[in-house]
């Protein structure tokens, strides 16, 4: 729960950042993406020449985006510290590149007990990252697929397709299409 809690005020936090780089857009200026909450890029917003309006959209994005940052630090805390003791989290973190201390704890809590998979492509099957089709008796043949390859399964078919019907003859000469005039 505390993750997805966490993914909602990041997701919360990414809208404000995106309100307040469009009220800048709008006016031609330049927005600051990593640096947008340090002390120099707030004294610069402070001194834009911004509309009321403008002004107040950029007061509230800021608002909002420190009381949501106020909210995620003792959570990304205990998530944190979560991921350092529980033996789950540990392997994940120690086993997996990019693997860090709050992603390990969203993985867990989305993935559920990892034994009730057979193996590994059960789980990627689960996540739903898996693309390929299955069929009922888990054997697939290539090449099955009507002449039309490149609409119905997107040129994975193993056989090119078809060429298209040639046009037929005219069934009249040019010269007898032309008008006497």
């Amino acid at each position: 729960m505390l993750v997805r809690l966490r993914k909602t005020l990041v997701d919360e936090r990414t809208a404000f950042k995106q309100r307040l780089h469009a009220v800048l857009f709008h006016h031609g200026l330049p927005c600051p993406d990593h640096a947008l909450l340090t002390q120099a890029t707030r004294s610069w917003l402070e001194q834009l020449a911004l509309p009321q309006a403008s002004r107040l959209q950029v007061t509230t994005a800021l608002r909002q985006l420190d009381q949501l940052d106020l909210e995620l630090d003792p959570l990304e805390r205990w998530l944190r510290a979560f991921a350092r003791r529980q033996p789950g989290c540990r392997a994940l973190i120690d086993r997996h590149y990019g693997i860090g201390m709050l992603l390990a704890p969203t993985i867990l809590a989305e993935l559920g007990d990892a034994r009730r998979f057979a193996n590994g492509d059960a789980v990627v099957r689960h996540t739903g990252l898996d693309v390929t089709v299955h069929s009922s008796d888990s054997k697939r043949s290539l090449g099955t697929c009507p002449a039309k390859a490149l609409k119905c399964c997107a040129g994975r078919c193993s056989r090119p397709p078809s060429a298209p019907p040639a046009r037929p003859p005219p069934t009249m000469t040019s010269a007898s299409r032309s008008r006497p005039g």
